[in-house]
């Protein structure tokens, strides 16, 4: 009998970023664990509307007002360098 073992983990650059309360109310903050480079973030809405970007955020701790966002799903991406991620995020 052949065992094979298979793997998943998770991309070191999403564990580095921390998005909380989720779900959300009227602020969320994003925290950069280790200090990754130089990081650019976009919220979308589910028809692909850009509702906030940063450029070149340097900062360990960023709060982010969401309360003029209408209730709903709303997708955050974070690109550092050639690495991106999407996490979800439920507005209330």
């Amino acid at each position: 009998m052949k065992y094979i073992f298979y793997f998943v983990a998770k991309n070191s650059f999403e564990n580095q970023i921390n998005i909380y309360p989720n779900p959300a109310n009227d602020f969320i903050n994003i925290t950069n664990e280790n200090q990754l480079p130089p990081l650019t973030i976009t919220i979308y809405n589910t028809i692909g509307q850009t509702l906030y970007t940063q450029q070149n955020s340097n900062s360990n701790n960023l709060q982010i007002d969401i309360s003029n966002y209408n209730s709903g799903l709303l997708f955050i991406k974070i690109e550092s360098f050639n690495q991106s991620i999407i996490y979800k995020l439920l507005k209330l």
